[in-house]
């Protein structure tokens, strides 16, 4: 698997709520903009998603959960909704290149799967 596309995400402090209220504002400012020229007050996927903190970044493919946790516990909400979530039981501090390789591999066995699923949409 060439790691040409690799994009590591750290996010901290934000909520996927936060992103995802701060998205919606942003809509509607712009929408008001809008509507005084053009009379436009539909909010399209498009809108919202370009107004997302991570819209610079592709969605993940894989979420690693560490600490043994099966949750993303209002993590990349709306991000992750294709995404293989994995989970290791080691901590972020203990996280070695094993687990990211089981993590990778794992992805890999369900990829037929999310690759189906994105054609779904």
């Amino acid at each position: 698997m060439p790691l040409k596309n690799v994009v590591k995400k750290n996010t901290f402090e934000k909520s996927s709520t936060d992103e995802i209220l701060h998205a919606i504002e942003e809509c509607c400012e712009e929408k008001h903009i809008r509507e005084i020229i053009d009379d436009d007050r539909t909010i399209k996927l498009m809108d919202l998603e370009k107004n997302m903190y991570m819209a610079v970044a592709p969605d993940p493919d894989i979420i690693i959960r560490t600490g043994g946790e099966r949750r993303i516990s209002n993590f990349l909400l709306w991000q992750s909704g294709g995404s293989h979530l994995c989970t290791v039981l080691a901590l972020r501090p203990e996280i070695g290149l094993w687990n990211l390789v089981l993590a990778i591999l794992n992805f890999q066995k369900h990829k037929p799967y999310f690759e189906m699923k994105k054609k779904e949409k």
